[in-house]
């Protein structure tokens, strides 16, 4: 059995069937699927059709941008089937599976439109595209790690990305769709890692509710789909919302610990304070696990190996990543020499343009409740001014509405911390991104930033009731039978 599939026990009744003789059957798609798969085959039917039409008159960047998304949603049915095969909880899934994959491919045009014809090429994506393209014309000149003078002058999370886009466009060329497509596809691999690292950590979850909430959510279809570092910061928090599942999961794996260093180092050159923020919420959750263990686990060796094992690596990586926040704040804060006053120096910089806000920042733990509500929630119907703070407004009152309609999940929470952690590494998380990020005072640069935590509130309205808790098969805390 495979590190990261959810162990099934067979009913005590008949014999566990041999895997040698076990049928391996692709399930058929649900008839509530089938809308979806069609629609989605459409949508490669109009763009072949399209590319067909267009290659005598449009340009490089158009044909290859259509070469990438058909080879990625032609190349998306097998590895879905794959998956679903592989994981028994997507049983019957493909269709929703393939069908955000679709839409993931949609939104990313709909942003490139945003980016290139309303603002003009005014945004991130223009500089790491423009720059990028210089990088990667000397990447395919034989130059692999190539030094640009002023590239190299830039912030040290700007250049890492600039080099990203340069090795994607050494590899497919010049064209700003293709580019667009496959940084959308970082994204979308990063919510499916994100949803399965969660259904391992916590196998009473809703598996549908789940994936539907991640996979169609407004603002992780639309931010998530351009060039820039939030496509890449969903998949590296992919990554360590994964390896924390295993980690964190009814049988703790030391394996869990290779996706989240993986996904904590690379949110450590990109934006470290949000690593910081993620090995701090592992640190809390496998303290707990430790301090909440149950008899079977007072008498395992090897669980508390794992655990003690997890908790060196984490303080050692929160030092790390205490270093690298520090090394950040230097170069973003100016005269800064405080994380209050890095904190103050963000406000003042972002507190710009048509969309500044007055925020509720955080001074004592008290503030954290409103805080929150002002980093998740706002702009107000009272406070929008355009239409980007309309859609992310409408989007707000749709997330309080999703977790008044589960508040019966909402109850389950006490009982969740002490049996299965990850539900305390989201609430830790949740808690530190709230107050990290409440000192934003524009609205549309907090919409964006937001998406690197909205995953694990989308959690929040997945999580099982307590009757459901209370049926579950397993109930042990997560780190009984370690192994």
């Amino acid at each position: 059995m495979s590190d990261l599939e959810t162990p099934t026990a067979a009913p005590a009744h008949e014999p566990r069937e041999s895997a040698a003789v076990r049928p391996r059957l692709t399930p058929p798609a649900s008839r509530a699927d089938r809308p979806i798969v069609v629609c989605g085959f459409l949508a490669i039917v109009a763009a072949t059709i399209g590319l067909g039409l267009s290659l005598n008159t449009a340009g490089y960047d158009i044909v290859v941008g259509g070469i990438a998304v058909l080879v990625i949603l032609l190349g998306g049915v097998p590895a879905l089937r794959k998956l679903e095969r592989t994981i028994p909880e997507l049983t019957g899934m493909f269709g929703l599976l393939w069908g955000a994959l679709v839409c993931k491919m949609f939104f990313s045009v709909v942003r490139y439109f945003f980016i290139f014809e309303f603002y003009d090429g005014l945004g991130d994506a223009a500089e790491y595209d423009k720059r990028g393209w210089v990088f990667a014309q000397l990447v395919r000149k034989g130059d692999l790690f190539p030094k640009i003078a002023n590239l190299e002058a830039t912030e040290d999370a700007t250049r890492r990305l600039t080099k990203v886009t340069g090795y994607v466009y050494a590899v497919v060329g010049h064209s700003q769709y293709a580019a667009f497509f496959i940084f959308s596809l970082f994204a979308y691999i990063g919510l499916v890692l994100t949803a399965r690292g969660i259904q391992i950590a916590l196998p009473e979850v809703s598996t549908k509710r789940l994936y539907v909430a991640l996979l169609f959510f407004p603002s992780l279809l639309f931010w998530p789909a351009a060039i820039g570092k939030d496509a890449v910061m969903i998949l590296l928090l992919g990554c360590s919302v994964l390896g924390a599942g295993v980690l964190l999961g009814p049988k703790a794996r030391v394996v869990g610990l290779v996706p989240f260093l993986l996904g904590l180092g690379g949110m450590l050159m990109i934006r470290p304070h949000v690593g910081l923020m993620s090995v701090l919420a592992l640190a809390v959750a496998v303290g707990l696990a430790v301090v909440a263990r149950s008899e079977s686990q007072r008498v395992s060796a090897k669980a508390r190996f794992i655990r003690a094992l997890l908790l060196i690596v984490m303080v050692l990586g929160s030092v790390v990543a205490a270093g690298s926040v520090t090394r950040l704040f230097s170069e973003k804060a100016g005269e800064a020499t405080s994380m209050q006053g890095a904190l103050d120096e963000t406000l003042r910089l972002t507190q710009v343009g048509h969309s500044k806000f007055n925020p509720f920042t955080v001074s004592t733990p008290i503030d954290i409740p409103p805080a929150f509500v002002s980093v998740f929630f706002r702009p107000f119907p009272w406070e929008v001014s355009n239409a980007q703070n309309l859609l992310a407004g409408l989007e707000g009152l749709a997330l309080i509405a999703g977790l008044v309609a589960s508040f019966q999940r909402l109850r389950s929470i006490p009982k969740l911390i002490f049996r299965r952690p990850i539900a305390i590494f989201a609430i830790a998380y949740i808690a530190m991104f709230t107050v990290a990020f409440a000192n934003i005072g524009n609205f549309g640069i907090l919409a964006r930033q937001r998406t690197q935590a909205l995953p694990l509130i989308v959690l929040l309205m997945a999580f099982p009731t307590r009757a459901e808790l209370e049926e579950s098969v397993d109930l042990e805390p997560s780190a009984a039978n370690a192994e």
